[in-house]
């Protein structure tokens, strides 16, 4: 509002929102301030009237699946607020171009909250009767409201609308209609029960179930080091040849050819370390049990509710809803927060995997660590655990109480679980763990 003097008036008819966006009649946009530049505002700026049609419902902002639009069809009256700082001289209805033959009068209420002349509640209502069915005809009309204030001040209001469900294209996807258009609710949700299925199959139950049938798994692994190796040295080898070669076109195609090289060095070398996990049952099982609590265990209970009393204040947020006072609520923001925390766990048991095992395992031994071991990488990890954790964790205390992290399996549970995990295997093991504890 600061930047563009843009506000938004929403009100509700019947379970049927609406809004309508208003600019204030400032003289300047950005208007400075007033105290800054030592100016004294001498009078309340002048503001032509606020007009909002809440019967019909624009065409454009209509919620099939969640408000009841029948209602308008089975209306008996256009209904719109007028809001000015001067007494209503007329309001003009129009349909398509024709003036409505009946007349919009003013129904409003008006009454008094407290002593003082600016504790009056005003319901500035004005309606028109209508019979919808006169334009239930699948296509779309135009209501035209005008008001006019005693100081001639006059506001112009159109409003599209369909007696149905169809939807009036908005013609603004630059503006942020095509985000107005999705469903975040069923994009989150999505998200995080396909990132959960992904993060739990790839990195927990194949490579459990594959080092599970493995007959001699010391063998598996000295065989993968040595094909390892020779990845490696055919990528160097790759490497070698792209810099030497002597056309651009024989760059690219070695270039090409050394990225795929690459690729499938990573997704085997990361294979390999997620089966290494397994082996390592202090790392593993406590991944797995993270991972498969999601489903049945609370990410966190707190005080959802501080102004109720006794435990009708006192919650549980779970993935997919927030159980509270005996009641399951299904909302946007659990599956956020599961998806963080989804995101949190998948990021620590791909780089855990790495590592613990011992880097000779992927590379030929040198002095120099591997990118994913020195300290710059094991500092990055640590910040990623504290800001994408530790922050959140801390917020949900502040806000839920600090029983939010007692009982906060999928909050302060993994974060203290991840701390101690990096703590001991970043700067309590040594970097060149060797492989004997697979054996």
């Amino acid at each position: 509002m600061k930047e563009h003097a843009v506000y938004r008036v929403y009100a509700v008819d019947h379970d049927i929102v609406s809004f309508v966006d208003v600019r204030l009649p400032l003289p300047q946009i950005p208007m400075p301030n007033p105290e800054l530049l030592d100016v004294r505002v001498e009078a309340p700026v002048p503001h032509p009237p606020v007009v909002l049609v809440t019967n019909p419902k624009d065409a454009r902002y209509l919620l099939p699946k969640h408000e009841p639009l029948e209602r308008i069809r089975e209306s008996t009256f256009i209904r719109m607020l007028v809001w000015t700082d001067q007494p209503v001289a007329s309001v003009q209805v129009q349909i398509d171009g024709q003036v409505h033959p009946h007349p919009a009068v003013f129904r409003g209420t008006e009454r008094q909250v407290g002593s003082s002349a600016n504790e009056t509640v005003k319901t500035p209502l004005w309606v028109a009767p209508w019979d919808p069915e006169l334009y239930n005809d699948g296509t779309v009309h135009e209501l035209q409201v005008v008001a006019t204030d005693a100081a001639g001040k006059t506001t112009t209001s159109r409003t599209p609308f369909v007696i149905g469900q169809t939807l009036v294209p908005l013609q603004n996807d630059a503006r942020g209609g095509w985000i107005m258009q999705q469903s975040f609710s069923s994009m989150f949700q999505t998200s995080a029960c396909v990132s959960y299925i992904l993060m739990t199959l790839c990195l927990l139950v194949v490579p459990r179930v594959y080092f599970a049938t493995l007959p001699n798994f010391s063998s598996w692994l000295s065989e993968r080091s040595v094909l390892h190796h020779k990845d490696m040295a055919y990528i160097r080898h790759l490497y070698t040849l792209c810099c030497n070669a002597d056309s651009a076109v024989a760059k690219v195609k070695l270039g090409l050819a050394m990225l795929a090289a690459r690729a499938k060095f990573l997704v085997w070398t990361q294979f390999t370390a997620q089966v290494y996990l397994a082996s390592v049952p202090w790392l593993f099982w406590p991944g797995y049990f993270f991972a498969m609590g999601m489903c049945i265990l609370p990410l966190f209970t707190g005080r959802l509710i501080p102004s109720a009393q006794g435990s009708d204040a006192v919650g549980s947020v779970y993935a997919y809803g927030i159980y509270i006072s005996h009641e399951w609520s299904p909302l946007l923001d659990s599956w956020t927060y599961a998806l963080a925390s989804i995101v949190s766990l998948a990021v620590l048991l791909v780089y855990l995997p790495v590592a613990v095992a011992s880097p000779s395992m992927f590379y030929a031994p040198r002095a120099k660590r591997p990118w994913y071991r020195t300290v710059t990488v094991r500092v990055l990890v640590v910040l990623f655990v504290l800001v994408y954790l530790g922050a959140p964790t801390l917020m949900t205390a502040y806000t839920y109480g600090w029983v939010s992290i007692v009982f906060g399996y999928g909050r302060g549970w993994l974060f203290v679980v991840s701390c101690l995990a990096l703590y001991v295997v970043d700067w309590r093991m040594p970097v060149s763990l060797s492989n004997t504890t697979a054996a």
